[in-house]
C-alpha cells in the first residue's frame, strides 16, 4: 500500500474517532486531491472534511480547492439526512402495518460513527420475514 494511502487510513481512522487530524509532514495539493477523490469513492468525504479542514497545508494556498470540496460535502450531508428520514418514515409505517423488519448494515452501522449523517450509505439493507411479505 503505498503512502497516500496509508494516510488517507490514518486520517479516516482520526475521522471516525471524531478527532482532528494534525498534520505531521505537509501534503501538497495533489496529494490532498488524491486523498479527497479516495475520500469520495469510499462514500467518506464528509467525516474527512470534518477531520481536514483546519491543516495548515489547506490554508490559505489551497482555499479554492477546499471552497470546491465544501458545497459537495453539505449536499451529500444533507441528501443523507433526507434519506435516514425518509427510510424512518417507512420504518414507522411498516411498525404501524405491524411489519417487523430487520434492519441490517448501512443505518445501523453508522450510527457507530460520530456523526451518523457524515457517513454516506447508498441504500438501506431491510430484512422482511416471509409471512410478512405480502403486508410490504
Amino acid at each position: 500500500m503505498d503512502i497516500l494511502n496509508k494516510k488517507f487510513l490514518n486520517i479516516l481512522k482520526i475521522a471516525i474517532r471524531g478527532e482532528s487530524y494534525e498534520e505531521q509532514e505537509e501534503l501538497t495539493l495533489e496529494e490532498w486531491q488524491y486523498i479527497m477523490r479516495l475520500a469520495e469513492i469510499h462514500k467518506v468525504l464528509p467525516l474527512i472534511f470534518e477531520a481536514v479542514y483546519k491543516v495548515p497545508s489547506l490554508q490559505p494556498a489551497n482555499a479554492p480547492f477546499m471552497g470546491k470540496i465544501r458545497p459537495r460535502v453539505l449536499r451529500q450531508v444533507t441528501l443523507q439526512m433526507m434519506k435516514t428520514n425518509e427510510f424512518l418514515t417507512l420504518n414507522q409505517q411498516l411498525q404501524k402495518l405491524n411489519v417487523k423488519p430487520l434492519v441490517v448494515k448501512g443505518i445501523i452501522c453508522r450510527n457507530m460513527y460520530p456523526k451518523p449523517d457524515y457517513r454516506l450509505s447508498g441504500d438501506e439493507d431491510v430484512l422482511i420475514p416471509v409471512e410478512q411479505e405480502e403486508v410490504c
